[in-house]
């Protein structure tokens, strides 16, 4: 038996395409909010929406080609109704769609006021209102809010004044270091919070600055020539000499081998031990294989493959 796939009504569809378009959710949120089964379902329908507007929201499967038969649905609305309210919703939607990335940092219900105040004069607000899923009371709250600010929302574009901290050390400030400029430079004792959200309302964060690889100060490099030339037979004791440095695992620590052999009969010269790879290790093994004796003459080769 065949799987039966689900269908949904135009109004969950529109309402996805609305919170994807409206909001900062994903189609994750979103699917799993309307009890939609795949995310991948309102991933295409906001596709359809993007491609084709209202119409590619609507069910496909099934439609009969030729004449409907039996009687008609009853209609809610008339057909000039229904048709303003389709278009007034494909403009609006439009309108989020280009709007949603140039202020996706503002609050989603400002924002629904904000598309609503500019379009009030194409459509009616309760209409509007409907389309954007927002209350009339609301919509009218926030034009008086624009119109009569409060004393909160004076200092907040005050504050706002901090896109001049942003662009004056390259973006390089976050939330807090800004608030300690702000009571610098003007004076202003603010909760770095409120700093936080300003600044996420204007969209500006931090840029992480890239560290800078630093090698050190690089020695002279001496190259000398290869005397011993892989001639590893010695005539005497004391005549060829060659060292070379390993590493052993001690107790689950690395410690460092120094070793000088006798090319003459593969004695061990002298060797030390320590904890560093360094010069000082070198030297001390030196030192130590110059204490046994005369060495007057004697080669010592090492080879460094670095």
């Amino acid at each position: 038996m065949g799987k039966i796939r689900k269908t949904y009504p135009i109004e969950i569809k529109r309402k996805a395409v609305h919170l994807y378009l409206e909001g900062d959710k994903s189609y994750k949120t979103i699917a799993k909010e309307l009890g939609i089964s795949d995310k991948n379902i309102v991933m295409r329908w906001v596709k359809h929406f993007e491609n084709e507007g209202m119409k590619g929201l609507e069910e496909k499967r099934g439609k009969a080609v030729g004449p409907r038969k039996g009687r008609p649905r009853k209609c809610l609305f008339t057909l000039e109704e229904e048709n303003l309210r389709l278009r007034a919703e494909n403009e609006y939607l439009k309108k989020v769609a280009r709007t949603r990335k140039a202020v996706k940092k503002q609050k989603e219900q400002s924002r629904s006021y904000s598309n609503i105040h500019e379009m009030m004069g194409t459509y009616s607000v309760s209409l509007l209102c409907s389309v954007a899923g927002v209350s009339r009371s609301g919509f009218y709250k926030w034009v008086k809010q624009q119109q009569n600010p409060s004393r909160k929302m004076v200092e907040d574009e005050k504050l706002k004044e901090m896109r001049e901290c942003h662009q004056e050390v390259n973006g390089i400030y976050g939330y807090p270091r800004v608030t300690v400029w702000l009571t610098q430079r003007y004076g202003i004792y603010v909760n770095r919070k409120r700093v936080y959200r300003l600044m996420k309302e204007m969209g500006i964060q931090a840029h992480i600055r890239r560290k800078r690889k630093f090698f050190g100060r690089k020695e002279q490099v001496v190259i000398s020539d290869n005397k011993l030339n892989r001639d590893f037979i010695a005539s005497r004791p004391n005549e060829k000499w060659v060292t070379d440095i390993t590493y052993l695992i001690f107790n689950g620590r690395r410690l460092y081998l120094s070793v000088i052999y006798d090319l003459f009969n593969n004695e061990v010269v002298a060797y030390r031990i320590s904890k560093r790879n360094d010069i000082r290790l070198v030297m001390d093994t030196v030192k130590a294989a110059i204490k046994k004796g005369d060495v007057s003459g004697v080669l010592l080769h090492c080879e460094d493959q670095r």
